[in-house]
């Protein structure tokens, strides 16, 4: 029975607030179960991408998985404060070497999106607003809210995009393991003080970027700030493994759960689409990593993720996971981000009805 002195309204809403509390709990146990299978067979940055798969894996098959935004911003915030610990004055030195690698980088930007939009449009079918979209090389959010108001369809655009960062995450640690070969390790650990002054140096920076309205704030914030704390010498140290671990496992939950309400049906009927831009991207900035690392010299997993079309929040985050230089990789992917900012709601055509060359080709958008 109901207990009386509780309006009805306020009942309901207590009970859908400890549904999602016990789905987000739910949510976060599949990515530790996936991330501790993945570490078990010692695959690189076992717990991000095993978390990833697993979370996909199950809202996929129908399992109801949840993220809070809240949540979100203070795995972020913890994200950004622990990436900023990675900075110096000895790195901050070097960021005048980057003049070449950010202009080579906005170059690789325009031609990721020409190469994916053509064959989007011109083999895959897709209509002219949808391929501009998926074709974008990463921010989906920011893509999607671009494409909501336009003739685009929009779960070819998510699905697209989704895709194109879970292969990347799901890839690129093996394969920079591979070519970068064994890296250390060994981090030092900060302390009580390091930890505490790190963290409210990078939930104040968090709050200052959001205001401001700069992408990716929570951890951009968090991580500039943080960078400054440990830059001016501060504090100084890691945080804890268990700390590490388990933000790793949470944005690994966070990429998973982009697959919530995607069915196999319409899956498979944007699979082939999506593999086939996800190849020519890849393709395109792997092309121009590569003959970047050939004039400065620099390392080879810094510059692909730095170049990956993914987001600023999980390449740099990868680039921590795999110990390469997550200040280099942030740095440039933010750069990516601003020249996409400027391009893409410049190019993103009116409001129409969208072409349907797909349908002549034999294909179906999927229903949203």
């Amino acid at each position: 029975m109901n207990d009386p002195a509780v309006p009805p309204d306020k009942a309901i809403d207590r009970a859908t607030v400890i549904r999602r509390l016990g789905l987000t709990v739910l949510t976060l146990v599949i990515a530790a179960i996936g991330g501790s299978a993945f570490t078990l067979l010692t695959l690189p940055a076992g717990w991000l991408t095993g978390a990833m798969v697993a979370v996909a894996a199950a809202a996929t098959a129908g399992v109801r998985v949840v993220y809070p935004t809240r949540l979100r911003n203070v795995i972020f915030v913890l994200l950004g404060s622990s990436l900023g610990a990675g900075v110096s004055p000895e790195l901050i030195g070097h960021v005048g070497d980057w003049p070449l690698t950010m202009a080579i980088v906005l170059v690789n930007v325009a031609a990721v999106q020409l190469a994916c939009q053509f064959f989007l449009s011109r083999v895959a079918g897709w209509d002219r607003q949808t391929a501009f979209f998926a074709a974008v090389p990463g921010v989906t959010s920011y893509v999607l809210a671009l494409a909501l108001p336009t003739g685009a369809n929009i779960p070819r655009i998510a699905l697209s995009q989704t895709v194109r960062l879970f292969l990347l995450v799901g890839l690129a640690p093996s394969v920079l393991a591979a070519l970068e070969g064994a890296i250390s390790t060994s981090r030092p650990i900060g302390g009580v003080d390091d930890f505490a002054l790190t963290l409210i140096a990078g939930t104040v920076g968090g709050l200052i970027f959001r205001f401001v309205g700069v992408p990716a704030a929570p951890m951009i914030g968090a991580m500039v700030a943080s960078g400054i704390v440990h830059g001016a010498g501060l504090a100084s140290g890691y945080f804890p493994q268990p700390l590490q671990i388990g933000l790793f496992v949470a944005l690994g939950a966070l990429i998973g759960s982009r697959f919530a309400g995607t069915t196999f049906a319409t899956l498979r009927g944007t699979l082939a689409a999506s593999l086939g831009s996800f190849a020519v991207a890849i393709t395109v900035a792997g092309l121009s990593a590569w003959l970047t690392v050939a004039f400065t010299g620099q390392s080879f997993g810094e510059v692909a993720l730095a170049f990956a079309p993914g987001g600023i929040d999980v390449m740099t985050t990868m680039a921590f996971a795999l110990h390469l230089d997550s200040t280099f990789v942030a740095a440039h992917q933010l750069a990516r981000f601003f020249v996409i900012a400027v391009y893409a709601p410049v190019f993103a055509r009116s409001p129409r009805k969208t072409n349907r060359a797909d349908s002549a080709r034999g294909g179906r958008p999927p229903a949203p």
